[in-house]
Parts: structure tokens; sequence; C-alpha cells
């Protein structure tokens, strides 16, 4: 079965921040330390880089892919990239529960618009879900990165379309 993307109706829905969402802090000179020092200032800067990163691959991918994606053996790499990324997101998505929990465990929570628990139960579920989300995210990425495994672009004197070399 084939599917064609449609990127111009991906494209008028990328990226647009949700209303009332401010923008993110400067991520420039973002420096990954997974060892620290961390602090919410901190955290919140990596999250912003991640959809900052995205971003960059939008356009790399995408208006600018002659530069950004020449061939068949950078997808297969920003793909690997993009999988062991996706790798990690059920394992994060499970410490934010964690995290809720511990606080409303602790009684240590309040919540403007209902009871806490029933705001960390609905977190949780919608976390669940994102986890199973992320994990079959993570299939279908390595499932398109082994499909793309042996294209490359010909040489001038090598016929297209052919098995292997």
């Amino acid at each position: 079965m084939s599917h064609r993307i449609n990127n111009a109706v991906l494209n008028e829905r990328a990226f647009r921040l949700p209303p009332g969402r401010r923008v993110a802090a400067d991520t420039r000179s973002l420096e990954l330390r997974p060892d620290g020092p961390h602090s919410p200032a901190y955290t919140t800067q990596v999250a912003w880089g991640v959809a900052d990163a995205v971003h960059v691959l939008i356009y790399a991918t995408g208006s600018h892919v002659a530069a950004g994606l020449p061939t068949p053996a950078t997808a297969h790499e920003v793909l690997g990239a993009l999988r062991t990324a996706a790798l990690g997101l059920p394992q994060l998505f499970n410490q934010f529960g964690g995290f809720l929990a511990e606080l409303l465990d602790a009684g240590r929570l309040a919540d403007h618009v209902r009871d806490p628990a029933v705001s960390v139960s609905l977190a949780e579920d919608h976390l669940v879900a994102a986890r199973a989300a992320a994990q079959a995210l993570e299939r279908e990425v390595e499932r398109a990165q082994a499909a793309i495994n042996g294209l490359y672009i010909p040489d001038h004197g090598d016929a297209p379309g052919g098995e292997g070399r």
C-alpha cells in the first residue's frame, strides 16, 4: 500500500503555537548535560530545544532538502537518530507520571479546576497513551529506516531501480 504525504497540508499545520502559548527561551546556545546541574529553567530550555530541533529538521527535510537531506544515507542516519530519541520517550513519560504521583501522595498538589487526584489520574491516562504512541513511533521509524537501508543514488553509469550493486 502506498502512502503519499501531502506536504502542503502538513506545512499548513506545522509549528503554529496554540493560542496563549509563549515562545520558548533562547535555545541557540543550549548545552546538553545529562548529569546537570539541573534547574527548572534548564529542564524547560532542553524541552524547548527538542521542539526547536524538530522545527529545524522540518526545514532541513522540506524547503532545504537539497542541502539538508541530499542522500538516502543521510535519511537513514537521521531516521536512526529520531528512532533513538523515540526510544527514550516512554521512560520520560513514565517519569512524569511518577513525579505527579509522588507529589500527590505527599499532599503537595492543589488545582484551580478540580481535585488534584482527578487531574493526576487524567494526566496518567494520557501519559500511558503517550507511552504507547511513542513505542509505536519508534517501531515505525525503525521499519522506515530498515526499508531504505539499501537505497542509494546511482552513479551516472549505474542503472537505477536495480537490485544491489
